[in-house]
């Protein structure tokens, strides 16, 4: 019998099918059964997914735990905090882990046990949106890997790291609201604490999130709002703020796709990386105005308390 190694958390939020396909991949890992337990957190889905756990709790150690809808961050903090297993493997919904992902993090961690280790995530889906979201992902593991090490983090996708040292942490910061930064906030304060960050590239999800023009713009409209929730917790911290990035940071990011994939499609894709951070730019600059508005709005509130009659 193994020893249990891994509890998976999976978040989910309205998406039964695709939850279907990732415990599907789940149950075909290469590691033994016994060595992991998957924890799905429904964060206030209109059918939460108890049948499907059910099913999937016959053949493997599977279970539910039900919130109200409060964002990827606090439901991952709820299975992570009820964990049983030394290590804490994060993926999402729409992911499909490659049948070694489990042993693979695994081995990463026998090498670095205090480390949090980030594998690779692969789009399985092949139109432009999706892969040129898939791209930015790549570029930016690329350039902090081998430009500023301190930049540097793994996407909730696809992570491992100690139990503990995440619980003494105090997990995901709950003041990322929705599916955006709160992974980067997490890696920052990781490294600050003087833990290590490693990459296991064998490591693989393949993630199959279909895009739409519209649905991209909203993913990067809503990254940027994540960049100013970011920029906050670094602030509240005592770190220097989020910089503009130096141009060739950019231009190293429009050419990218150059090289990934053939011409005219990869014309296409510089287009959308372009857009892409248009979109970004525009959401942290929404989010930015939103909370100076709603803290003049809660100033202007509480003043009008305070003279009020008693």
């Amino acid at each position: 019998m193994a020893v249990l190694r891994f509890s998976v958390v999976i978040p989910t939020y309205n998406r039964g099918a695709s939850l279907e396909a990732c415990l599907a991949a789940l149950a075909n890992q290469d590691a033994p059964r016994d060595s992991y337990e998957v924890i799905v957190v429904d964060d206030g889905s209109r059918t939460p997914p108890r049948d499907l756990i059910a099913r999937y709790a016959k053949t493997m150690q599977v279970r539910l735990i039900e919130q109200a809808n409060a964002g990827p961050a606090a439901a991952r903090n709820a299975g992570a905090f009820a964990a049983s297993a030394p290590y804490l493997a994060f993926t999402d919904d729409d992911c499909r882990p490659s049948p070694g992902w489990l042993r693979l993090l695994g081995d990463a961690l026998d090498r670095h046990p205090r480390a949090a280790i980030g594998g690779a995530v692969v789009t399985a889906l092949h139109n432009q949106f999706s892969t040129s979201s898939q791209l930015l992902v790549d570029f930016l593991y690329d350039y902090f890997a081998t430009h500023n090490r301190d930049g540097q983090f793994f996407i909730t996708a696809n992570v491992a790291l100690p139990r503990d040292l995440f619980r003494e942490l105090g997990g995901f910061d709950l003041t990322f609201p929705f599916a955006a930064a709160e992974d980067r906030d997490l890696c920052e304060r990781w490294t600050e604490s003087g833990f290590e960050l490693a990459f296991a590239p064998d490591a693989i999800i393949w993630h199959a999130h279909p895009l739409t023009l519209k649905s991209f713009w909203r993913q990067h409209f809503t990254y940027g709002r994540g960049a100013w929730c970011l920029n906050k917790a670094k602030n509240r911290r005592g770190r220097q703020g989020l910089t503009v990035p130096p141009f060739a940071f950019y231009s190293s990011l429009l050419l990218y796709p150059l090289s990934k994939a053939s011409f005219p499609r990869n014309l296409g894709l510089v287009s959308l990386a372009a857009l892409s951070q248009l979109a970004y730019v525009i959401g942290f600059a929404w989010q930015s105005r939103h909370d100076s508005t709603s803290k003049n709005l809660a100033a202007v509130t509480g003043a009008a308390r305070s003279n009020a009659p008693h």
